[in-house]
């Protein structure tokens, strides 16, 4: 069976390091054996097509290990559709607000804290 292409073994095999840097952008650090032709051509890789995925996967706290693709996959980030990888974007749980709530707001006339309905 196949293995799944990850990209940041891929660029570990070729001597880079990826990142994310303040601005939430990837960051790639070559090796000094790298020579130019090679670095460029990684980037140009790197940001058409993998970009999205490499973020999603340095996307951990400090001091931990980034996700693989096969973790990824597993908790359903990343599916594979025709042979390429698409990313999942988890929705946000929508907050529901109740029609007709009472709002309790202090009585400024009333000497008590203020609890209770205002008239």
């Amino acid at each position: 069976m196949p293995t799944m292409f990850d990209p940041l073994h891929w660029l570990r095999s070729k001597g880079a390091v990826a990142s994310l840097n303040k601005d939430g952008e990837v960051q790639l650090l070559f090796s000094e054996h790298t020579n130019r032709e090679t670095r460029e051509r990684i980037k140009r890789v790197i940001a058409r097509y993998y970009t999205g995925l490499i973020k999603m996967q340095l996307d951990v706290p400090p001091g931990t290990r980034p996700r693989t693709v096969q973790q990824l996959r597993a908790a359903g980030r990343l599916k594979i559709v025709e042979g390429k990888y698409k990313l999942v974007r988890q929705s946000r749980p929508r907050v529901r607000q109740r029609r007709g709530a009472a709002f309790f707001l202090p009585d400024p006339a009333s000497p008590s804290t203020g609890q209770g309905p205002v008239p």
